[in-house]
């Protein structure tokens, strides 16, 4: 329940200023004593490709929400923290629509963000401003890889190699995953380097920067043929895991040696929910106490 009456003219949208730092850090304690948002705060308002709202009733900040441009049509929202004394005032849904608008003047021609599956409240709040529910979206960030997992086995199947993928695969490998992403819950999407929760579309390119790069892997009898291999990224955050068992238990398993070997240990797993099932039916154990079920929405 509000602790405060509002009215529209009461409360003022606008971009978030360095000096508004002490009172988003007193709003943020006032939610969690923990929250992150205050140490990151002076660098998103100062940054030129997104832009950080805050709400401010009287002369109070008692709400705020960012988005970045995470490429030059795509943004993602982010950060959302409303004071708790002036919940259920429509604050969430002002900044919402404010911010989406922000972001559609930028230039993106599509919005999104990840919200938890058990956050229904959020939810019904993107249901009401015209977002809509894409997919699922799993997450494991900062996982310790080796010392939370057991030790994953080559699987017996005969015929099975793994190798580092190549540019001239994508002969047979885009034509699969757009065909896989038609059908997935969350087409097309992966996390966005450098931020654990950001999702953007996956482009051809993009799949060629990882392969030169050489953070692709496929696994699959000779040839390759889509109907029984698999493929992934893997560049210390699990980006897409996709095809078709055994192939794909091959293939975590190279992945899980390569984790070992390199001693780094720590990943993120941040992958939609297809694609998460098949890490699990692959064998992916161990995850539970870190996971994080979300689901991706969008706008338009």
């Amino acid at each position: 329940m509000s602790e405060h009456n509002l009215t529209n003219n009461e409360l003022e949208l606008r971009s978030a200023r360095p000096g508004d730092l002490d009172q988003v850090a007193r709003l943020c304690r006032a939610l969690d004593p923990d929250d992150w948002i205050p140490e990151v705060f002076p660098e998103w308002a100062g940054r030129q490709d997104g832009t950080l709202a805050v709400a401010v009733a009287g002369d109070q900040v008692v709400g705020l929400l960012g988005h970045a441009l995470i490429t030059p049509r795509e943004a993602y929202l982010m950060g959302m923290r409303v004071h708790p004394g002036y919940h259920r005032l429509g604050i969430a849904k002002a900044l919402t629509n404010y911010v989406t608008h922000q972001a559609f003047r930028s230039g993106a021609g599509v919005a999104r963000l990840t919200t938890r599956r058990d956050n229904v409240a959020a939810q019904a709040l993107l249901d009401a401003t015209g977002y809509h529910r894409l997919g699922l979206w799993d997450n494991i960030p900062d996982w310790d890889w080796p010392a939370a997992m057991p030790r994953v086995s080559p699987p017996s199947a005969v015929g099975l190699h793994v190798r580092p993928a190549r540019v001239e695969d994508l002969q047979w490998l885009w034509p699969w995953l757009e065909e896989a992403s038609r059908a997935s819950d969350a087409p097309g999407l992966i996390a966005q380097p450098g931020e654990t929760f950001e999702v953007m579309s996956l482009t051809r390119q993009d799949l060629v920067s990882h392969i030169e790069a050489g953070e692709g892997w496929a696994a699959g009898p000779p040839g390759f043929p889509p109907d029984e291999s698999a493929f992934a990224l893997l560049d210390w955050i699990l980006r897409q895991f996709i095809g078709v068992l055994p192939a794909a238990a091959r293939l975590l398993a190279e992945l899980d040696g390569l984790v070992r070997e390199a001693g780094q240990g720590v990943v993120n797993v941040t992958l939609p929910g297809s694609q998460f099932r098949l890490l699990v039916e692959a064998g992916l154990q161990g995850y539970q106490s870190a996971w994080w079920p979300g689901y991706v929405y969008q706008k338009p």
